[in-house]
């Protein structure tokens, strides 16, 4: 009779109203174990490139085309620039490739100013071309 009883109870109960998709993640959020890991896994997932060796021939380039630079037209050229910047987080960084005129190449804090503000480090060029 006690199982008669049980099953009677289970029927006359109301159907529940349905959550929705939210309502569901919220309800599960707080038992969510790894919390942080799908940015750890960004953040692997994210792609550098080592910084490119340069030869004692890409220096002696680079040092001829920064004297034309400093010279001519008080130091106001069109340049196409590629550097190097080093990544913050990880080994490695990415390289930048820029067109723009040069302001003035500072020796004292080995920099190459461009009209547009922006600071290029002498020693991250990779490439400098005069256009």
């Amino acid at each position: 009779m006690q199982t008669f009883v049980r099953y009677t109870v289970a029927m006359n109960k109301k159907p529940r109203k349905k959550l929705s998709i939210d309502q569901r993640a919220a309800q599960f959020a707080p038992f969510a174990a790894l919390t942080g890991l799908g940015d750890m896994y960004k953040e692997e997932m994210r792609l550098t490139v080592p910084r490119p060796a340069t030869d004692d021939d890409l220096a002696y380039e680079l040092n001829a085309r920064l004297s034309e630079i400093m010279y001519a037209r008080n130091g106001k050229c069109l340049v196409h620039v590629s550097f190097f910047v080093e990544d913050r987080l990880k080994a490695g960084g990415h390289m930048i490739d820029m067109e723009g005129f040069t302001k003035e190449i500072d020796l004292r804090r080995r920099l190459l100013i461009m009209e547009d503000g922006s600071c290029i480090p002498l020693d991250d060029i990779c490439g400098l071309e005069l256009c």
